[in-house]
């Protein structure tokens, strides 16, 4: 069976890196933008024939229907999606925030993340004629620290990710679809320099952080810590992202999440609230 993998926000930082491992794993691509579309098209070029540039902006329902649709045209019927666009808006307090920064940020991180999967619903559900596939949103630390004097309404939407993923991996367990959302820690990115404006943030947060690297175990389960790397992380973190769509059990699937209390098929945990420890199911020794 084709895998054709649609990244929304996938024209640089992690969801640029997830594009470029998905090729070699045998993915057919398709990078979506906003605006930047020489980023896109550089990208794509680098990538060869089987990835492709889609503008589109994720808060807006009929961009999203037009990107899924030229990706389908393109591949055929989509089987992944990544939902990795992102924005923080301008670092500041809440009470000197501009109100269009909060509402922005909450329309493309949080909306556009719940109208791509209901989109991909419609096309992957067995109750729609589908025949199933795989759905990663991308969420943040933000979400269980709260990011004060910073950005709490990006820390909002995001842990409204987290609440919406669960929701819809139950709702659509039994229907060959599984949902997970992927948490990470700090992560050295364009996003801190393009939307904070905070070009010093990482060097100013990386002393708070106690766990620096970041390791990746393929076998056996996922065993990742998220924490703040300079060199290459992006990649890092897309090897997990791709290790979320191919190794998961279906199971488990609403539960790879932020979650503080604890369950029997739970493969997640908290880690002084701002580091994840992704591994095997039942596994006491992460």
């Amino acid at each position: 069976m084709t895998k054709v993998l649609l990244i929304t926000g996938g024209s640089r930082g992690i969801g640029a890196a997830t594009a470029r491992m998905a090729i070699t794993e045998g993915y057919d691509v398709a990078v979506n933008y906003v605006t930047d579309k020489n980023a896109a098209e550089s990208l794509v070029a680098r990538l060869g024939k089987r990835a492709f540039a889609v503008q589109g902006d994720v808060s807006k329902p009929d961009d999203i229907q037009r990107m899924f649709d030229e990706t389908e045209n393109a591949f055929g019927p989509i089987t992944h999606l990544v939902n990795s666009a992102g924005i923080t808006g301008k670092s500041s307090r809440l009470d000197r925030a501009d109100v269009k920064t909060i509402v922005d940020t909450i329309a493309i991180n949080l909306t556009g993340t719940i109208l791509a999967c209901q989109e991909a619903v419609r096309r992957m559900s067995t109750q729609h004629g589908g025949k199933g596939g795989v759905i990663i949103n991308l969420s943040s630390a933000a979400a269980t620290i709260g990011s004060p004097g910073e950005y709490t309404w990006y820390a909002a939407a995001k842990g409204g990710v987290d609440s919406f993923t669960i929701g819809l991996a139950k709702e659509v367990a039994m229907e060959a679809i599984r949902v997970a959302s992927v948490t990470p820690g700090m992560t050295d990115t364009e996003i801190h320099e393009r939307s904070t404006g905070d070009q010093a943030r990482v060097e100013r947060i990386r002393p708070t952080i106690p766990m620096q690297p970041i390791w990746w175990q393929p076998d056996g389960g996922i065993l990742v810590a998220f924490g703040s790397l300079r060199s290459g992380v992006d990649d890092l973190f897309a090897t997990v992202l791709l290790g979320m769509i191919d190794r998961v059990a279906p199971a488990d699937a609403e539960l790879v999440v932020v979650d503080r209390s604890p369950t029997r098929r739970q493969v997640v945990r908290t880690i002084d609230r701002r580091h994840l420890v992704v591994g095997p199911e039942e596994s006491d020794d992460l």
